[in-house]
């Protein structure tokens, strides 16, 4: 009765057979492993670098910026709670894509009067929205804190943002005016780190899938 016998070469398991020719059982592409390593790992990275002021930023009360006169300015972080003290209307909504790129549902927009009597926009997705049309309806009294960034409207939704306010005859940046901005609450900052967190534990899994094949070849 023949013997079989197992010889390793690079990254290849075969198997002797009968007549001594080589049999290929398995192959281990740990090429592929690091790489996939590399690219989960160096996309984490990335996200975590270009979105570093957005998980770490402290967003400031807007009502007490605009009352020791500061100026409300595009990328400002800002927040708020709002509630049915607020004059609250929905005006629009649209596709959300994460990063300008991956469809992620929709975004819902609201005309909000401040406190001073200023209006602004504030972005939400459906969870936030919720809440929101909640409070329209008058079916929650509760607070609900509005945090984001300060971004200018795309042209599309500044077409309806401009139809809404028309209805209370408001010229633009008045004392009692409108501030075209909107308060983009879309969770973006929970977005980025769940986006981190599935980097790293792809990383990690490619990592495991390397360790095995050293081990499966000893």
């Amino acid at each position: 009765m023949s013997q079989k016998s197992i010889n390793q070469e690079n990254d290849n398991t075969y198997e002797t057979g009968e007549n001594g020719s080589p049999k290929k059982v398995k192959k281990y592409s740990r090429g592929t492993y690091i790489i996939g390593i590399a690219v989960f790992s160096l996309i984490a990275l990335l996200v975590f670098v270009s979105n570093f002021k957005t998980i770490f930023q402290i967003y400031d009360d807007i009502s007490k910026k605009i009352n020791e006169g500061e100026e409300l300015k595009e990328d400002d972080y800002v927040t708020f709670s709002l509630n049915q003290g607020y004059y609250i209307k929905a005006y629009a909504e649209a596709d959300y894509k994460l990063y300008g790129v991956i469809p992620s549902g929709r975004v819902y927009y609201y005309l909000v009067q401040l406190k001073n009597g200023k209006y602004i926009s504030v972005s939400a997705r459906r969870n936030l929205a919720t809440k929101i049309d909640n409070i329209i309806s008058g079916k929650s009294d509760e607070n609900v804190k509005i945090s984001g960034q300060l971004e200018k409207l795309n042209d599309q939704i500044q077409v309806y943002y401009n139809k809404t306010i028309s209805s209370f005859a408001l010229n633009d940046e008045d004392s009692e005016g409108v501030f075209n901005l909107t308060i983009d609450a879309t969770e973006k900052s929970t977005s980025t780190i769940l986006l981190i967190c599935a980097s790293l534990v792809m990383a990690l899994f490619f990592t495991l899938l390397l360790v095995r094949s050293y081990k499966k070849l000893q």
